[in-house]
């Protein structure tokens, strides 16, 4: 499913507004979490990387497939 350009991009700038926030922040610094807020390309950068790291882990692991 491809979400509209327009749509990612204002749903990105509330995202990014919401991770600056000072109570969201505290919060998630409480949690040992460093917000990030990059972009949705160096998001999906990131996503891409993880699956491929963590795939043959997975399918070793056993895990059934939802």
């Amino acid at each position: 499913m491809k979400i509209p350009d327009a749509t990612l991009r204002r749903l990105h700038k509330a995202v990014l507004h919401a991770l600056h926030a000072p109570e969201v922040k505290d919060g998630f610094a409480q949690l040992g979490l460093v917000t990030v807020g990059n972009t949705p390309e160096e998001f999906a950068k990131v996503v891409r990387t993880d699956i491929e790291k963590f795939r043959e882990v997975i399918l070793e692991s056993g895990i059934p497939r939802l």
